[in-house]
């Protein structure tokens, strides 16, 4: 699923492995050429407790590369 793959894509930014991150981040839009990083970091979409673990995830996401 999209979802996967844009966390995936996170998770491997958050680490510093930018290829990887971006490669994540392809097979998210091929999935959802729609995804943008609004849509996807959406509180109703993936409810983090905590506001500033969505705040990262943004971050991560921005650093993958989704958002440019």
């Amino acid at each position: 699923s999209p979802t996967s793959y844009l966390l995936l894509g996170a998770s491997h930014a958050a680490l510093g492995a930018l290829p990887e991150a971006r490669a994540a981040i392809d097979r998210a839009l091929q999935l959802d050429p729609q995804a943008t990083l609004e849509k996807w970091s959406d509180p109703r979409l993936l409810p983090y407790k905590n506001p500033e673990d969505l705040a990262h995830f943004r971050t991560n996401l921005k650093k993958a590369g989704l958002g440019d």
